[in-house]
């Protein structure tokens, strides 16, 4: 049985939302005004360890897909423009999902994001 790891890359993108506050419609806070964030995504990717390069994934290869599939998507964006309610939990799901959808998606193990040092996010748990 080869030997199995987890590798997990980190990466970050600076985005804004606005959310809507359902309870107190019209009142705008802090939340429900339109702001950023620099959020950390961790991807995290698992399978056999390459007995030729030692390697689980190609640091260089996920480093590309994620640059193509995720970085160039939500990087220096606003949020609502691409979820309908642009939470964390909403984001980190979709992020997921175009992973799923990429060349990376038989090695995606796991999605986190950082959005402030009081909110972080996971993702499913994939490929198992």
């Amino acid at each position: 049985m080869a030997n199995k790891c987890f590798i997990t890359k980190k990466y970050q993108i600076r985005c804004s939302h606005l959310l809507n506050d359902c309870n107190n419609p019209g009142i705008k806070t802090k939340e429900t005004s339109l702001h950023g964030h620099h959020m950390d995504v961790l991807v995290t990717f698992k399978g056999p360890i390459d007995e030729e390069s030692g390697l689980t994934v190609s640091r260089d290869f996920a480093d590309q897909v994620i640059k193509n599939t995720i970085l160039n998507k939500y990087d220096k964006s606003c949020l609502n423009d691409f979820l309908a309610i642009p939470t964390g939990e909403n984001l980190v799901a979709a992020i997921t999902k175009d992973l799923l959808s990429s060349k990376l998606s038989k090695q995606l193990h796991q999605v986190q994001l950082k959005e402030t040092n009081k909110n972080f996010f996971s993702g499913p748990i994939c490929n198992e």
